[in-house]
């Protein structure tokens, strides 16, 4: 197509490096919980140990770390657990808790052992809504009832931190990728895998928490569903369902989301991700560059108006034209 190059996303949201050496790794005599985060006796931040991420600001690349780097020690700390895993900072959400929840548990695939308990700073249960975290922490052996959540300003002894292998929307290593396609396959276990050549469309329309909407979708996806594209709405599947569906099918298509983030326990799959603006988040790039996969991210701003500006919701504009494009692109592809 000679003009796919003209519709591609040209800017990245952060970045999105890939790093082939393997993460670092410290057990440390003593930290003090502050923050969500583990900082040394004398007051000093463990950034391996907090929440950080990459972002644009005005154009210029920010790495984003989310606690003070230096804390008054104008407190007498509690004594906490020892002999414990940093999990760190934990994140419910389906697409953070994959890139940075998970993002130390790389270290349990190394080092076979069991810890007393695995810190998570502001854990509050899985709660039911969130079955897939269960089921993922299952497969790593983390038992649920082991994660702890310590009060602030208190001595932690003898703690595993280990550096994040997965920053969001700043880099990776070549082991999270590795770390995630393994878990994908004690997700799945023993299910006989199928091929089924129609692309697949991630749909957005019965959403009710993602943090865009795009009004026309379904009139746009009915179109699709004319020319054999097969339509998906993942949050209506528990997590097996929807890598199963990963496994079995090559071409992904779909708006921008966390949805396409489950590319991260597969390889060379094709991605066409449709997004508002001509950016593409750095997070999205790396999955799709530790995966192997063939990624198109089409920047379909012409096709859509901002309705509502402070709910990010939009209209599909001309959803015959937009269906049209994407089998074009499809075609072209496969």
């Amino acid at each position: 197509m000679k003009d796919l190059h003209q519709d591609l996303c040209q800017n990245t949201f952060g970045r999105s490096f890939v790093l082939q050496e393997k993460p670092s790794a410290a057990c440390h005599e003593v930290v003090i919980l502050r923050h969500n985060s583990a900082y040394t006796p004398s007051g000093i931040l463990i950034e391996n140990s907090t929440y950080c991420s990459g972002e644009n600001e005005a154009g210029v690349f920010n790495y984003h770390v989310y606690a003070p780097r230096i804390i008054p020690l104008d407190f007498l700390p509690d004594e906490g657990p020892t002999d414990c895993f940093w999990l760190g900072y934990f994140h419910d959400h389906f697409g953070h808790f994959l890139t940075s929840t998970l993002q130390r548990l790389w270290y349990l695939s190394f080092h076979k052992r069991r810890y007393a308990g695995y810190i998570a700073p502001n854990y509050n249960g899985l709660g039911e809504r969130n079955g897939f975290i269960a089921k993922i922490l299952n497969c790593l052996k983390v038992e649920s009832d082991r994660i702890i959540r310590p009060s602030e300003n208190t001595y932690l002894r003898n703690i595993t931190i280990p550096e994040p292998a997965f920053i969001e929307n700043a880099h990776c290593y070549e082991v999270w990728g590795t770390f995630m396609r393994d878990l994908g396959r004690k997700i799945l276990g023993s299910k006989q895998a199928s091929s089924d050549p129609r692309p697949l469309f991630l749909s957005r329309s019965q959403m009710h928490s993602g943090t865009r909407r795009y009004d026309g979708e379904e009139e746009m996806t009915e179109i699709l569903s004319k020319f054999g594209v097969e339509i998906l709405h993942p949050e209506r599947l528990p997590l097996e369902d929807q890598l199963s569906l990963w496994r079995d099918h090559r071409i992904f298509i779909g708006f921008s989301g966390s949805a396409f983030m489950n590319a991260a326990f597969f390889q060379d799959k094709i991605v066409i991700i449709l997004n508002h603006d001509d950016y593409i988040f750095g997070t999205q790039r790396m999955i799709d560059d530790v995966a192997g996969n063939r990624a198109v991210y089409l920047n379909v701003a012409s096709f859509l108006t901002m309705e509502c500006e402070t709910t990010h919701r939009y209209q599909i504009s001309n959803p015959q034209d937009l269906a049209a494009k994407i089998i074009r692109v499809v075609r072209h592809l496969s």
